[in-house]
C-alpha cells in the first residue's frame, strides 16, 4: 500500500506494522530499498471533508442536505465547532442554474455552504471562509483541484473517523423555507 504526507517520499509503501510501529520502505526502481520506522504513542483517522462527484445537470440549482452518523445514535454528529450545535450542512449546487422568470443565470461549478445551527454562508469562491481556506471547493475559477460537476464540502473540524457509520445525502429544492441567515429566503436569493 503506498502512503503519503508531509516528509514521505513519492513511491513509500507500508513495509510491516508491528505494535506502535509502522516501517515504511522506499520503492525505487522496481526494488524495495532501505527503511524507516516510525514510531509513536497512536494516531487519529479523521474525515475532514466529503466529496460528491458526478452530479448530473438535473441537481442544478439543487440543495444536498449532508449528515453524518454514528452507529449509536439517531442524532446525527456535530460537523464542526463554528458554534457546536451544526448536525448538518447544506450545500447549494448553483452550476449555471436560472429560475423560471429571472433574468440571471449562476455560473458553471458554483456552490455555497450553510451550517444552519451556526448560521454560517459561505460561497465556493470565499478563500478564507472558516480555518482560513475554503468551506466549499469546486472548479470554479479554478481555486481547487475538484473535477468539474463535483464539490468537496471542507468540514470546519475534523470528525473522528472511527465514530462514522453512515453519511446521508438529501436533495430539495431551493426555496425560501430554507431560511438562509433568517431572511426568509433560499440560496439563490442571497446570492442575487
Amino acid at each position: 500500500m503506498l502512503v503519503s504526507g508531509d516528509g514521505i517520499e513519492t513511491g513509500t509503501l507500508v513495509g510491516t506494522v508491528t505494535s506502535g510501529t509502522i516501517h515504511l520502505d522506499k520503492y525505487s526502481t522496481g526494488e524495495l530499498t532501505g527503511d524507516i520506522t516510525f514510531s509513536g504513542g497512536g494516531g487519529t483517522f479523521a474525515m475532514s471533508s466529503i466529496t460528491l462527484s458526478d452530479i448530473p445537470d438535473a441537481c442544478n440549482g439543487k440543495v444536498f442536505t449532508i449528515k453524518v452518523y454514528d452507529n449509536n445514535s439517531s442524532t446525527p454528529l456535530t460537523l464542526g465547532n463554528l458554534d457546536g450545535t451544526d448536525t448538518s450542512a447544506l450545500v447549494w449546487w448553483a452550476n449555471g442554474w436560472q429560475p423560471d422568470g429571472s433574468n440571471s443565470a449562476t455560473r458553471e461549478n458554483e456552490a455555497a455552504v450553510y451550517f444552519p445551527g451556526s448560521d454560517w454562508l459561505c460561497f465556493n469562491w470565499e478563500s478564507d471562509c472558516y480555518n482560513n481556506t475554503y468551506a466549499v471547493e469546486t472548479a470554479y475559477y479554478g481555486n481547487s483541484d475538484v473535477a468539474s460537476h463535483s464539490f468537496k464540502l471542507n468540514l470546519p473540524t475534523p470528525i473522528d473517523a472511527t465514530r462514522v457509520y453512515k453519511i446521508t445525502l438529501e436533495t430539495q429544492d431551493d426555496s425560501s423555507a430554507l431560511n438562509i441567515w433568517g431572511d426568509n429566503w433560499g440560496f439563490y436569493q442571497e446570492w442575487l
